[in-house]
């Protein structure tokens, strides 16, 4: 077994391996988190591919670690160009907003999946408060990633502080272009977590204030909605009843089982009829390429780690 770096390996020392070593060889890489060998290795053809997910997610646990490497830092640079990553003293500096200290990186993530869904639905009533993340001084930014369920990899540091815009909330009904766009956007960005609690009622409109993982994970519970009815006027009531049993009634869709749209396809699939041929060849074709991805993902990937990998960035490179 050759014992390589990235700054040490060549195609030769590629072309004298075996498959089982190239592999063997691609799981150590990705083990030890060697970002450049595992770089030069996908360069080679050993880069898993990886299925579609939807949600808000950057960071699949299929990639290997140098994509994930390249995808968070890919994130927090556009932060930065958009004025949501800031320092410490850019930070003090804002004093036009009032804010609210937040836990969990993953809300900026979520912030920007809700923000775009509206964008494209040209919503006027749906919104999102800003949020940006503040880190601390120092040479580097280490960040941590872990698997957080299925095809979801979360992603966190220590050295950033998330803050949200604070919404001033206005006691009143809701009308019915935005009881039209709130079912839209609940829809349309899977936002599972039904609350009142979740949303804030403010004069130019409601804001969608929690944007974390498990806001988006599973199936949107329709029922839930009643939960809403003290934000509905009486004339309205049976207006949103019959909107919401309308969402009740449709067909499920690969959106409505969460991330991972190969295992909500599969969902799908299960239990067909027989008679069904061409969906069910379509089946079987996906659990074979779920059973090589779940290989790829825990042997070569490190998909099953206990411990989080952790990814260093130069602070310098993103701040300037």
């Amino acid at each position: 077994m050759i014992v390589a770096t990235g700054a040490q390996f060549s195609a030769q020392d590629f072309n004298t391996l075996d498959e089982s070593g190239r592999e063997a060889l691609y799981q150590a890489a990705n083990e030890s988190h060697d970002v450049d060998l595992v770089r030069k290795l996908n360069e080679m053809g050993m880069k898993p591919w990886v299925p579609s997910f939807s949600g808000p997610t950057i960071v699949s646990s299929y990639m290997d670690i140098a994509t994930k490497h390249d995808v968070i830092f890919g994130f927090l640079n556009t932060l930065r160009e958009t004025g949501k990553l800031l320092t410490e003293g850019e930070f003090e500096s804002l004093s036009s907003k009032k804010w609210m200290k937040k836990d969990g990186f993953s809300r900026l993530i979520g912030c920007d999946h809700l923000t775009q869904i509206i964008t494209e639905l040209g919503l006027k009533h749906i919104k999102v408060p800003l949020k940006i993340a503040v880190v601390q001084e120092a040479d580097s930014l280490e960040v941590s990633g872990w698997n957080y369920r299925g095809n979801l990899f979360d992603i966190d540091s220590d050295q950033l502080t998330v803050y949200a815009e604070r919404i001033t909330s206005e006691y009143r009904k809701l009308s019915r272009d935005e009881i039209d766009e709130l079912i839209q956007v609940i829809a349309a960005s899977n936002f599972v977590d039904l609350w009142p609690a979740n949303i804030v009622v403010a004069k130019d409109g409601i804001y969608f204030i929690d944007t974390e993982f498990k806001s988006f994970e599973g199936r949107t519970q329709w029922e839930k909605m009643q939960r809403f009815m003290p934000l509905i006027s009486h004339a309205d009531k049976a207006y949103f009843k019959e909107k919401v049993e309308e969402k009740m009634n449709e067909p499920r869709t690969r959106r409505d089982l969460g991330y991972d749209e190969m295992a909500a396809t599969m969902e799908i699939y299960e239990g067909l009829p027989p008679s069904e041929i061409e969906k069910s060849k379509t089946a079987r074709k996906l659990r074979r390429r779920m059973a090589r991805l779940e290989y790829v993902g825990a042997k070569e990937v490190g998909s099953s780690w206990v411990s989080p990998n952790k990814f260093s960035f130069s602070l310098e490179e993103l701040m300037t």
